[in-house]
């Protein structure tokens, strides 16, 4: 085993937004998500939520997050309007998710859509995209323009001090692609390629990778599988080449796409790969961690997604209920609502020096209280004698009162009234899994 650090980049989607639409869980008028979020239906503008997520992420591979990399979907720059979803992808970088991503060590990068780019631009109606047209290179070109504020941005992912730009669906979406990809190269990017189990010729790049479960290769053969049955496809996308390319190991928890089929109209092509129980997941992310290799002195490995709801891939946690694996849904076996067990899986698998998660820990360290594992959109109650008393009763919705500390940890000193003669008060603190603690001050 290589002493390189290891690093999980994981795919992140900001389309989602308040009002209900494609880019929220509705498609068609129908729901297209197969469980509930256990934060709920939420915004990608809402900062709140995003670090929520963040200290999520951050509980399971490292708290300081240095060893996550958020990759993030990447269609057109605001300013270019659309009714649906693109535009606010752009907008929810610079506003939500970069300020929170400061609080953490973590980097990030761009996971350009080249489907999507030209499609809601109105220069193609189809995949394949051909990306030789003068209009769609013209597009291109733009593109890297624009990002490259993006591509400068001090905690920006690079590989050899070269800023990555991962690119979805190449070969078989983005055709005639080795001009476009030969002008990102020569700006000084590190050119990334979703290839895996994917047809056609592939452009001469600088990594290739993969991005879920399913890939044309396997889909071609059946829609439905246990989720170990694909490991043998997904060993041999691991296998290094000969060709100067670097490969890192890509895969995901699962893979059910029922609900977003049926509302395209479209039932009987939904793609179902599952695992049985948390071990199969855990075999997956070993088998991966077995081939990542050292490159630019750090190894990888890219799981997506963290919040693919339509497509079931993703880690950040559903609603616990049971069974926590798969159910039978309409006479067919679907995904369950799996709550924090994906991430549990990267844990044990990539990450087992990190503690196991027991709860929320109250702890009172020289007069002051540390919270430690406190969920940031939990709920904190004050009660018992003397907290009428409190000069600075702590206010968890809105951070009043309490101390910013490393790592998503809060601290508070409470502050008591002159001639207060009984000081002591009761805090109750619940994460959103439903594990509270308790701690009396004195």
């Amino acid at each position: 085993m290589s002493d390189s650090p290891l690093r999980l980049v994981s795919h992140l989607s900001l389309w989602f937004k308040g009002s209900p639409e494609f880019a929220n869980y509705l498609l068609n008028g129908r729901r297209m998500v197969p469980f509930d979020p256990l934060l709920g239906f939420t915004d990608s503008s809402d900062r709140a939520v995003m670090r929520q997520q963040m200290q999520w992420v951050n509980r399971y591979t490292g708290n300081s997050g240095a060893d996550f990399i958020y990759s993030l979907e990447w269609i057109k720059p605001e300013f270019e309007d659309n009714e649906v979803f693109d535009s606010v992808i752009d907008g929810n970088i610079r506003r939500a998710f970069l300020p929170e991503l400061e609080e953490t060590r973590s980097r990030w990068n761009i996971f350009y859509d080249p489907i999507l780019a030209p499609l809601q631009r109105l220069l193609a109606t189809q995949p394949p995209i051909d990306y030789s047209r003068s209009d769609v290179f013209r597009m291109w070109v733009s593109d890297l323009d624009y990002l490259q504020q993006y591509f400068d941005h001090p905690t920006y992912w690079r590989i050899d001090g070269k800023p990555v730009l991962n690119i979805w669906a190449v070969p078989d979406g983005m055709v005639n692609a080795q001009p476009a990809i030969d002008e990102a190269r020569r700006r000084g990017l590190y050119v990334m390629g979703d290839t895996f189990g994917r047809p056609g010729a592939v452009p001469q790049m600088d990594g290739r990778t993969g991005f879920v479960a399913t890939t044309p290769e396997i889909t071609d053969i059946r829609r439905e599988w246990d989720l170990r049955d694909v490991f043998p496809f997904f060993e041999r996308y691991f296998e290094p080449t000969n060709d100067g390319v670097d490969v890192i190991p890509a895969l995901s928890c699962q893979f059910d796409d029922t609900e977003f089929r049926e509302a395209l109209g479209d039932p009987h092509n939904a793609i179902r790969i599952l695992a049985r129980n948390r071990e199969d997941i855990e075999a997956f992310f070993a088998l991966a961690l077995s081939y990542a290799q050292p490159i630019g002195g750090e190894r990888y490995i890219y799981a997506g997604t963290l919040d693919n709801w339509a497509e079931s891939s993703g880690f950040f946690p559903t609603e616990l209920r049971e069974p926590a694996f798969w159910d039978h849904r309409g006479g067919l076996r679907r995904v369950g609502y799996y709550g924090f067990e994906h991430f549990e899986a990267v844990r044990r698998a990539l990450f087992p020096e990190i503690p196991a998660y027991v709860g929320p820990r109250l702890e009172e360290r020289r007069d002051r209280v540390v919270f430690e594992d406190c969920d940031l959109m939990g709920e904190l109650e004050v009660s018992g004698p003397g907290t009428t008393r409190l000069r600075n009763v702590p206010n968890w919705k809105n951070g009043r009162n309490l101390e910013q500390l490393a790592n998503f940890r809060r601290a508070w000193t409470p502050r008591w009234r002159r001639g207060d003669a009984e000081r002591r008060v009761q805090l109750r603190f619940q994460n959103l899994d439903g594990r509270s603690t308790a701690l009396e001050v004195s």
